[in-house]
């Protein structure tokens, strides 16, 4: 489950613009962390990604519960603001979703 949940943080935080939805969700649950893991993406260190990662889940199961949880709610499929789950398109905002998890 933790290689599952690192291979969404790495591909959703690679794959996605700057202010959108999903991306602007993980800012927020990762916080100051989010910078580090960022400059791995960009320097295209994923297994250096994935070790400090997986540093970070084992140590904050909260933070895991909050990942998984806007892992489900975005069915990973996000574009924009927007997030299509089981097809529904535009239900609504990711960061509204995020702030009901980390309020």
């Amino acid at each position: 489950m933790s290689l599952e949940l690192i291979n969404f943080v790495y591909d959703s935080i690679a794959n996605s613009v700057h202010e959108n939805g999903l991306y602007d969700g993980i800012k927020a649950l990762l916080g100051v962390s989010f910078g580090q893991f960022l400059s791995y993406v960009k320097n295209d260190d994923k297994d250096k990604f994935q070790e400090r990662f997986l540093e970070l889940l084992e140590s904050n199961e909260e933070l895991k519960k909050e990942l998984m949880a806007l892992k489900v709610t975005t069915g990973d499929n996000v574009h924009g603001d927007k997030i299509t789950v089981n097809g529904e398109k535009n239900i609504g905002k990711i960061d509204s979703i995020v702030t009901l998890h980390i309020s």
